[in-house]
C-alpha cells in the first residue's frame, strides 16, 4: 500500500481507496497505511481476500477522541514522533558507520 497524492491511472487488480473525510494527506495516510497492513497481512497475493467486499469489511485500529470520533491530530502526532525516531536511529547507524570507516583508515594508515 502506498499512499497517492494525485490521481492516476492504475491496472484493473489494484484497488483504490479513497477517505470519505476532508483534511486527508500524506502523514494521517501513514497511519492508516501503517493500520490497514496489519489488518490486510493475512491476505496473499491472488487471493479472493482484496474482494472489494472483503476489503470494506475489514476492521483496521485508529485513534480515537473522548467523543468517539478519529482523533487525526494524534495521528499526526504519532507518525511524526515515529519519523523522528526513524531519523534518530539512521542518524546514530550512519555515525557507527563512519566512525568505523575512520578507524579501518587510521589502521591502514599506521
Amino acid at each position: 500500500m502506498f499512499y497517492q497524492e494525485k490521481p492516476y491511472f492504475t491496472a484493473d487488480k489494484i484497488k483504490i481507496v479513497v477517505p470519505k473525510f476532508t483534511g486527508f494527506d500524506n502523514t494521517i495516510a501513514q497511519f492508516f497505511i501503517t493500520s490497514m497492513s496489519k489488518s490486510f497481512s493475512t491476505f496473499t497475493w491472488g487471493s479472493s481476500s482484496y474482494n472489494v467486499k472483503i476489503i470494506n469489511a475489514q476492521k483496521i485500529k485508529i485513534l480515537i477522541n473522548s467523543n468517539g470520533q478519529p482523533d487525526y491530530d494524534r495521528m499526526r502526532l504519532f507518525i511524526r514522533a515515529m519519523q523522528k525516531l526513524i531519523i534518530k536511529n539512521v542518524v546514530q547507524w550512519q555515525d557507527k558507520q563512519i566512525e568505523a570507516t575512520k578507524r579501518i583508515v587510521s589502521e591502514k594508515n599506521k
